[in-house]
């Protein structure tokens, strides 16, 4: 873990929000603040969840980010003092798109159990809040980002069918090989998560050797 930066990997990350938050959490660590900074971390991460929900949603209309975002808010609306939605949209984050690796479910999970003890008085306990120590925070933290945080938005598989059908939407305003090349990179290849791409090309590759009708060609 000494050759991972936290400093030059916060630099890294995607949102442009979600990194003025991290200096808050970055702040604490460098202070010895772990409690502060863990509780902190937790939110973030449920925020960056939210921003790539939405700009799935708003940029490439995504059926599965809108409908998570429309589930979490209806469990707001119904109980808005309840945070029982975070944990919600991370399973259902896990369950119904591509972003988490194998195991990185499970590491993020394993932030949100660290902040419930960080945050919540125990009462059995001689000492009521739980303090982390250095490697603990550093370790969530360091997961906060690798799984979430300087991960690209685009990681729903269903993106690829938008971008198949936008650019046959478009083939007259994209006549050459380099104005499509332009527009692809602007607007998907750049934040695709290599699953994503993986599912791009095979798809692509169907369509040039398996498949052939009126859709395909377009």
């Amino acid at each position: 873990m000494s050759d991972f930066s936290i400093e030059l990997a916060a630099e890294q990350i995607v949102d442009v929000r979600t990194k003025a938050y991290f200096t808050e959490v970055l702040s604490s660590y460098i202070n010895g603040h772990y409690r502060s900074a863990v509780v902190m971390l937790w939110s973030i991460v449920i925020s960056d969840l939210v921003y790539k929900l939405q700009e799935l949603r708003d940029l490439y209309q995504d059926p599965v980010a809108t409908s998570i975002l429309d589930s979490v808010q209806a469990r707001q609306n119904a109980n808005p003092t309840n945070p029982e939605w975070e944990p919600y949209l991370l399973d259902e984050v896990n369950s119904r798109t591509q972003i988490f690796e194998a195991g990185e479910h499970q590491h993020i999970v394993g932030i949100h159990r660290l902040r419930h003890l960080s945050a919540h008085p125990v009462l059995s306990s001689a000492h009521l809040l739980f303090e982390p120590n250095k490697e603990t925070a550093r370790a969530a933290i360091r997961n906060a980002l690798e799984c979430v945080l300087l991960k690209p938005p685009v990681f729903s598989r269903k993106v690829v069918v938008n971008l198949i059908e936008d650019i046959a939407a478009r083939k007259a305003l994209l006549p050459d090989a380099a104005s499509l090349q332009k527009y692809l990179e602007a607007k998907y290849l750049r934040n695709l998560h290599p699953t994503v791409k993986l599912e791009l090309i095979r798809t692509l590759w169907k369509f040039c050797f398996r498949l052939s009708n009126t859709d395909v060609d377009a």
